[in-house]
């Protein structure tokens, strides 16, 4: 009786060692502070649009609103994915600017305003009259899940499908960003 209880049991420790071994460990970035696309089997990582952002202001002194924009070239990213499949993207940290630090109050992923020729993300926008700021970045803001793989790096996941449009990611507070579009089915 005890050998046939040990057998089965035999069996499941090698499948689930099998299984285990199965799964593929996810590509490791070459650099620090890159954002790429995740493959839809996780077998490799594809290059986003690596663009640094064009400061804008608009208004001035006797204006009665202004705006500060980041602007990027072209109106659409080369780079293109189908709405639809959930999308996963990599970036790894330099894990001395990371320490304990949640990965959501560093990294930003952004909806920008596509036109004909470029696309923007407005960082903040208020009248000089009222001192009133009507917008900020937050709002363009897209939630997301990071999670660690390993020390340095993230899998970086949106909370909801990207609905069609333009996006970007980038380390908060940097001119470096790391842009996508998403197409409809």
């Amino acid at each position: 009786m005890r050998q046939s209880f040990a057998i089965p049991l035999l069996a499941l420790v090698s499948f689930a060692g099998a299984a285990a071994a199965q799964q593929k460990p996810i590509p490791e970035p070459e650099f620090d502070e890159v954002f790429l696309a995740l493959a839809e089997d996780s077998s490799a990582l594809l290059a986003l649009e690596p663009q640094e952002a064009i400061f804008k202001t608009k208004g001035g002194l006797l204006s009665f609103s202004s705006s500060v924009t980041n602007e990027f070239r072209g109106g659409k990213s080369p780079v293109r994915f189908k709405a639809g499949p959930p999308l996963a993207f990599v970036v790894s940290v330099n894990t001395q600017l990371l320490g304990r630090v949640d990965p959501n109050s560093i990294l930003a992923l952004y909806r920008l305003k596509s036109e004909k020729s470029k696309r923007s993300l407005t960082l903040v926008k208020g009248s000089q009259l009222s001192g009133n700021v009507s917008t900020t970045t937050t709002e363009f803001e897209v939630p997301f899940e990071a999670r660690k793989v390993t020390d340095r790096t993230f899998i970086v996941s949106p909370l909801q499908r990207l609905a069609p449009g333009e996006y970007a990611f980038s380390m908060k507070g940097d001119v470096k960003f790391f842009l996508f579009g998403i197409d409809s089915l």
